[in-house]
Order: C-alpha cells, then structure tokens, then sequence
C-alpha cells in the first residue's frame, strides 16, 4: 500500500473523529502502522475522499547484464 494523500484540514477531521493524536493519523495515512486502528483510518480517509499514491521506493531496481 501506499501514502494515502488528504485535502487541507482532512487529518485533524480524522484525529478528532477517531480521537487519537495527529501523528497516528500521519502514520496511518503514510502506512507506516500497520494495525486494526491504522486500517480504520485509511479507509475513513479514502471514503471522505483521500487519494492512495502508490509507493515510489517499493519498485524492484532494473536489472543489469553483465558481460
């Protein structure tokens, strides 16, 4: 998964709905947690019209030949 991108103002509407701290929003969001609360989270954040960005480092490097 990846970074879940919200509108101005949308993670302290989520922290004040889900009545944790702006940085479990954040880590929700840029899914660095991973628990029940944190899938919660990004769902309510897509439902109320957030954005998943794919993540940029998970791409596998392009492989070289040798000679």
């Amino acid at each position: 998964m990846g970074t879940i991108i919200t509108k101005h103002g949308e993670k302290k509407d989520l922290a004040a709905l889900f009545e944790v701290s702006l940085v479990t929003i954040r880590r929700a969001l840029n899914d660095v947690s991973k628990s029940e609360l944190a899938k919660r989270i990004r769902k309510a954040a897509i439902e109320r019209g957030g954005a998943e960005q794919p993540d940029k480092g998970k791409a596998s490097p392009p492989q070289c030949q040798q000679k």
